[in-house]
């Protein structure tokens, strides 16, 4: 299956690093260069015991690959991992600029059909939140009342 990972912090690195072990083509996608640059080169950015041996592993079978590109993602995978993090904002809310940013991305990148798995820690309110983002952005049947429905 072809498979995007969106967020490539410990979630989304281990996450697209094992489904591609598992024989699943992945896309990992950030927009930090520095971390999709590690990737492209069989490395890993961030420190977890084994995932610098399985990034490089997949990454020379050609199964492990990635993009700053969210656009190259959405028109290249069927199935979406959402793995963004929300840090705490200073008032100890959840800082959801990441997670607004990448339903913008995703919406405006969307073709006819896509699968997401949603991967939040936080509070349902998030999620309903993203979804409501991600819905804004999907587009509007067009109507041409001109045309008659054919039985």
């Amino acid at each position: 299956m072809e498979i995007s990972i969106f967020g490539l912090g410990y979630v989304g690195c281990v996450s697209a690093a094992c489904l591609a072990a598992d024989g699943h083509n992945v896309l990992g996608v950030d927009p930090n260069s520095t971390k999709v640059e590690l990737i492209n080169q069989g490395n890993s950015p961030i420190v977890e015991p084994g995932l610098p041996e399985l990034i490089l592993s997949e990454q020379l079978k050609g199964r492990l690959r990635a993009t700053v590109s969210c656009t190259e993602a959405i028109a290249a995978t069927e199935l979406s991992f959402i793995c963004i993090g929300t840090p705490s904002a200073p008032n100890g809310s959840l800082d959801l600029r990441y997670v607004i940013r990448v339903a913008e991305e995703i919406g405006a990148a969307l073709r006819t059909k896509m699968n997401f798995i949603w991967l939040f820690s936080e509070v349902l309110f998030c999620r309903e939140l993203w979804k409501r983002w991600y819905c804004r952005q999907l587009p509007r049947p067009q109507v041409n009342k001109s045309e008659k429905i054919l039985e």
